[in-house]
């Protein structure tokens, strides 16, 4: 039987690994996902044995009688024991997307209609997933594509699960879309030794401009953890290019004044209240601005060239969860004298690598990234 795009198809998966995988989720979320799979796909629930099932969850819960591993248990046992279909197993790796954002690796590429020209494309989404499956379908790659939007970021996020010619399945493969932009985000991959993501690529360019030539630009040569912080330092939103005690104008609110107020409220005359003996609360500003501790960004990798006198150059390279939350750390235990750091240190230049001259900060920029 095909499985090409069908939501119904139940692939054979061992019970520990479906177990596995839901039990990974938050017990609301559970909740939720159950309901909804009944509605759905369940033609045995009538309205009112839902409602039944849903007050005996609710109860569970409330109660706080069940954990995420039993919850999940009871709902593969009792309501799904025939196996999970397509379309729940992708909604599964959704809702894991959003709650464990660590966990996924995305990289972004900015889409050009020209060497030079940035194209904003305007896609209706099922038009998309519809297409991507059929020109699959030509390449005799059988898939199951599904899309998603985001909770809380503007965003569209399409899952795309290919398969073997033995039925074997892929790692699932993500693609991002941003309304009103030309970047698109999509999961990490090995480019020389995955033929698939280059055919997917090729697939969507397609789609994006149908008889005519598409250029993908890759935009950073690392991976980035989070979804969340991709979004922010992409240049999607004006986070990205605004950290450090730079941050603030990120919010033109709260630092800068209407023209028509009284200009000498604006932070730069009327100045911050700074307690100079407090070493943590400089420490504060130097990396998050005006006490804006919501807005830190954490950046995962960069690396700084410093050129010194007489062609010396001092090569930085830092890497970790949170780059300069751990230098901020320094600072505030005093192994880093707060007066002396350098704003490239605190994060000033959002998460470009870059050199370091007497002139200032240079970003690094990578030519021929085109594809």
């Amino acid at each position: 039987m095909s499985m090409e795009g069908l939501d119904s198809y139940v692939p054979s998966l061992a019970a520990d690994v479906k177990l596995q995988r839901l039990k990974r989720l938050p017990v609301k979320t559970i909740h939720r996902l159950t309901i909804a799979w009944l509605t759905r796909f369940n033609t045995d629930y009538s309205k009112l044995k839902l409602t039944k099932v849903e007050r005996k969850l609710d109860e569970l819960i409330a109660l706080d009688k069940i954990n995420r591993k039993d919850l999940a248990k009871l709902v593969l046992s009792r309501y799904f024991n025939r196996g999970l279909n397509m379309r729940q197993l992708a909604d599964i790796e959704f809702e894991t997307l959003l709650h464990l954002p660590n966990h996924h690796k995305w990289n972004s590429l900015t889409i050009y209609d020209s060497k030079t020209n940035k194209y904003i494309p305007h896609l209706n989404y099922q038009d998309v997933q519809r297409k991507l499956s059929e020109d699959f379908k030509r390449s005799q790659i059988n898939s199951h594509i599904s899309f998603f939007d985001h909770p809380k970021l503007p965003i569209t996020c399409f899952r795309i699960k290919l398969f073997e010619l033995n039925h074997t399945s892929r790692q699932s493969f993500w693609l991002i879309f941003i309304p009103g932009t030309p970047i698109l985000f999509h999961s990490h991959y090995n480019e020389l030794n995955d033929p698939f993501v280059k055919l997917l690529f090729n697939h969507l360019k397609g789609i994006i401009l149908p008889n005519q030539i598409v250029y993908f630009k890759k935009n950073e040569n690392e991976p980035i953890k989070s979804l969340d912080t991709i979004y922010l330092t992409s240049g999607v939103t004006r986070y990205g290019n605004a950290m450090a005690n730079w941050i603030s104008y990120s919010h033109g609110d709260k630092v800068d004044n209407s023209p028509l107020s009284n200009s000498s409220s604006h932070t730069s005359i009327g100045g911050m209240k700074l307690n100079q003996n407090d070493n943590k609360e400089k420490c504060l500003i130097r990396f998050n601005g005006m006490n804006c501790e919501q807005n830190h960004i954490p950046v995962e990798k960069v690396n700084f060239l410093l050129n010194v006198d007489d062609g010396i150059s001092i090569k930085f390279k830092f890497q970790g969860n949170d780059v300069f939350k751990g230098i901020r750390s320094l600072c505030e235990d005093e192994v880093i004298d707060i007066d002396k750091i350098p704003g490239w240190l605190c994060g000033e230049n959002s998460i470009k690598s870059g050199v370091i001259t007497e002139n200032g900060f240079q970003a690094i920029v990578e030519k021929d990234r085109l594809f």
